[in-house]
């Protein structure tokens, strides 16, 4: 579990992209690694686990992850372009201002990663990069999924601001009351 979900678990190794490469010829479990290149393209990484690993700010161009594993992973205003995810799941990544065009994820994959209510901004901004995503890709079997997981969050990301902002208890009782939940005196 990220510490921080900002930065990455201490300590970490720094990695250009061809002792990325190398990593992942050598082993299929990626640990404690910030990738320093602002770019990763044109690879199929298949059966392999990330865990506590930094690809924050990188170009991802026309990659391909298959029955893959991010586990504490930090994707901090990446931007993923003609980039697929097959049977791959994420659990407790950030993905803060994250940008998706022409990606193609089933938005179930994506339900474990965020773990935490107080970061439900941020996955309220990752299902709707998923939407959008869908709507411009014709990739309509998916954009209900989305719109779901987005609703959810919303939810979660009102009843939050509604608590952060200390509402007084007759506003904090319409939040409660709209989202759901009932309140027993």
């Amino acid at each position: 579990m990220l510490k921080d979900f900002f930065k990455l678990n201490q300590p970490y190794k720094k990695l250009d992209m061809d002792e990325f490469e190398e990593q992942l010829c050598v082993s299929k479990h990626l640990c404690n690694i910030l990738y320093l290149p602002d770019e990763l393209t044109s690879k199929k990484i298949v059966d392999t686990t990330f865990e506590n690993v930094s690809l924050s700010k990188t170009n991802i161009n026309k990659l391909t992850f298959k029955n893959c594993v991010f586990k504490d992973c930090l994707f901090i205003g990446s931007f993923f372009e003609s980039v697929e995810f097959h049977d791959c799941s994420f659990e407790n990544c950030n993905f803060f201002k994250a940008k998706l065009k022409d990606v193609y994820a089933k938005p179930k994959q994506f339900q474990n990663t965020i773990l935490d209510s107080k970061y439900s901004n941020i996955a309220i901004h990752l299902y709707q990069q998923l939407r959008e995503n869908y709507y411009s890709s014709s990739q309509k079997e998916f954009k209900n999924d989305a719109e779901y997981y987005f609703c959810v969050w919303k939810r979660k990301n009102d009843y939050v601001q509604a608590k952060y902002k200390k509402l007084n208890s007759l506003n904090t009782f319409q939040a409660i009351y709209y989202l759901g939940f009932m309140v027993i005196h």
